[in-house]
């Protein structure tokens, strides 16, 4: 637990919260606030909300700050492309992993999903940018075929993973268990963290659980 990295999403996740909207001007005031803490990457949007993300993005890309500035993108050509066109260093590919996530929201099958991650994360990296993969409903997900995902992810090209509890099921001797498993079964090259959900209030206790249990 010597060298976490913390993750911020501010800029993205802050607008879900009923009632708030940032201006651009405001969104460049966090990001500096945000940089000046020491935080190394940061996830400033996702670029297919609007014109209006996309020009907010863009002027953090331009601000010269030390972190890294990530954006989330789906798994499609475009977004990535637009995250390119906005200056973004990183993305994060939001990728779902669970049987019910896949077949429902892409319409497709386990292995048609793996085809398709790998072609995004080659498609982003020929762009130089970082690929973040987010396991979508990852605590959800089959613990063999996530494992399996993760690894070929990185093969291909993926520096990190993001196991995420999206629905907010998980408690923490759960979550620890989980990523244990996660950690000891992918490369160790592969940086692994985690994204937590606070449905019941747990996401601060999940997140403990996980550093305790090998997440970076």
């Amino acid at each position: 637990m010597d060298n976490i990295k913390i993750v911020d999403g501010t800029l993205r996740e802050g607008e879900q919260t009923p009632g708030v909207i940032f201006t651009t001007d405001e969104k460049l005031q966090i990001a500096r606030e945000l940089d000046l803490t020491g935080i190394e990457l940061l996830d400033v949007g996702m670029p297919a909300v609007s014109a209006e993300e996309r020009e907010a993005i863009s002027a953090i890309a331009a601000e010269g700050l030390n972190a890294s500035i990530g954006v989330s993108v789906r798994m499609r050509h475009e977004e990535i492309d637009q995250a390119a066109g906005c200056g973004a260093d990183e993305i994060f590919l939001i990728c779902p992993v669970s049987h019910l996530h896949i077949k429902s929201r892409l319409g497709i099958d386990e292995d048609r999903l793996k085809r398709l991650t790998e072609d995004m994360i080659r498609y982003a990296t020929d762009k130089k940018m970082a690929v973040n993969l987010v396991a979508e409903d990852g605590s959800r997900a089959d613990i063999p075929f996530l494992i399996d995902m993760l690894c070929q992810s990185h093969e291909t090209g993926a520096q990190s993973a993001f196991i995420c509890d999206t629905v907010g099921i998980m408690e923490p001797f759960g979550m620890k268990t989980l990523t244990a498993r996660i950690r000891e079964a992918v490369p160790q090259s592969m940086t692994l963290g985690v994204h937590c959900h606070n449905d019941f209030g747990l996401a601060t206790a999940n997140t403990l659980a996980a550093m305790e249990a090998g997440a970076d």
